[in-house]
């Protein structure tokens, strides 16, 4: 028998839709903060924090969401093939490279990029 995953957290569980409104609600100061999370059913810490943002940056997109989880990948798919070559060679001659030299390559090889 499976069971269905049940979600423990209860962070970003808002619609990005709503959170629009919201903080065009509150801007435009037909409403409050509170009324405005009520309303539309967004938490008011990440009502507060969306609305100081976009008074800084106007064209900021009060309705995106933050990615929970790991970070994103560092190295491009052009750039993890170059990095794999070159373990493998190094492995073919027998040099023993420990995690930490992969993340030093690694890191070289990613500032090799940007420059």
């Amino acid at each position: 028998m499976s069971r269905s995953r049940v979600r423990v957290s209860k962070r970003q569980n808002w619609d990005s839709e709503n959170m629009r409104k919201a903080v065009k609600e509150v801007i435009e100061k037909r409403m409050t903060f509170r009324n405005a999370c009520i309303e539309f059913n967004v938490p008011k810490s990440t009502l507060e924090r969306k609305i100081k943002q976009k008074n800084l940056d106007p064209s900021y997109d009060t309705g995106n969401k933050v990615a929970l989880g790991p970070i994103s990948k560092v190295l491009s798919t052009a750039e993890e093939p170059e990095l794999l070559s070159y373990l493998q060679l190094m492995e073919g001659r027998l040099f023993g490279l420990t995690s930490k030299d992969l993340r030093k390559i690694a890191y070289q090889l990613y500032m090799f990029w940007i420059i």
